[in-house]
């Protein structure tokens, strides 16, 4: 005969990504980031840096919502977002010289194809 098993009560539990960006010489945290995985889990990230200007830019795309994505890029030196482009629809960025293209979709157009929707971010 075997021995009933307590039950534990449901309970709630708490999701969230942590994002820490470390030198290497000295091993300190940089920047620190906490969002909520269970509903907008992270889709991409990478660490930005322009020739001219040498700083560094921590880059993200999460998703956004039954489909969509968002992009933040975070000024690494100051600790600061200095870009976001939300979109309802998945979306992908391009990296140039001097310059970080968010390419997204937004409203409907009149055939029923999302307009495009591209933001431009510039250090």
């Amino acid at each position: 005969m075997s021995t009933p098993r307590n039950r534990e009560e449901p309970r709630e539990i708490e999701l969230y990504e942590s994002f820490f960006v470390n030198k290497k010489e000295d091993v300190k945290v940089i920047f620190k980031y906490e969002r909520d995985l269970l509903h907008t889990p992270l889709a991409e990230a990478s660490l930005i840096q322009f020739k001219k200007q040498g700083k560094l830019y921590f880059l993200m795309k999460w998703e956004r919502g039954a489909h969509g994505q968002e992009i933040y890029i975070v000024d690494l030196e100051n600790k600061k977002f200095v870009f976001h482009h939300p979109s309802s629809w998945p979306m992908h960025y391009q990296v140039n010289e001097n310059e970080v293209i968010a390419i997204g979709r937004g409203d409907m157009g009149e055939n029923g194809v999302p307009l495009k929707r591209n933001k431009t971010w510039k250090p």
